[in-house]
């Protein structure tokens, strides 16, 4: 039964979205630390890139809204029959 909930958690936006912000925040952190700045403007291109990047593998059914993850496999299973 976890293994599904995990399964379903990986499968969207928010878990993405969230490792990401990790991940550039984990990066930003490092660089200062061995002296090199990234601006908050830069920040602020790679968070819009990585909500973009989401966007698409949204929209290409490869991730889905929490919320709807039984929903859409309802769907899909509607649409084969």
């Amino acid at each position: 039964m976890k293994k599904e909930k995990r399964k379903k958690r990986i499968k969207t936006t928010v878990f993405w979205g969230a490792i990401a912000s990790a991940v550039l925040i984990f990066i930003q952190n490092i660089a200062a630390a061995f002296g090199y700045e990234i601006s908050a403007e830069t920040m602020t291109h790679l968070i819009a890139a990585v909500n973009s990047l989401l966007a698409i593998l949204s929209l290409s059914g490869l991730l889905v809204n929490p919320k709807e993850v039984d929903s859409f496999q309802a769907m899909v299973t509607k649409v084969k029959k």
